[in-house]
């Protein structure tokens, strides 16, 4: 008879590095699925964007989109090129409409 297994959360060194972690992943999914929905990844595909080109075209605030492309080059999605312009990256392809297999229907 085979036992079944339970899952187990990963190990942390703290108890607050584990909700630390939660936490991350929280507004890095979020992140994702914000960029999926105003198709930023979409837009990058033809080459960089100046953030105010990027909130023209996305009917938002340059302000917080230059918040939401930093969060996004952080972990390696988007990649600044110049103070604010921003330019695709591979991981980012992944939720573009453009290019197959697309993920991004999962974050939105």
């Amino acid at each position: 008879m085979v036992e079944p297994t339970t899952a187990k959360a990963p190990s942390a060194s703290s108890p607050q590095e584990h909700v630390f972690n939660i936490i991350l992943g929280f507004w890095q999914s979020r992140a994702l699925a914000v960029a999926a929905e105003l198709e930023l990844a979409d837009l990058l595909l033809r080459g960089p964007l100046s953030v105010d080109e990027l909130a023209a075209k996305t009917k938002t605030d340059p302000s917080s989109l230059f918040r939401l492309l930093r969060a996004l080059e952080s972990i390696g999605i988007f990649a600044q090129v110049a103070p604010t312009c921003s330019r695709i990256r591979r991981p980012a392809h992944a939720f573009a409409r453009g290019i197959p297999p697309r993920t991004g229907r999962l974050l939105v």
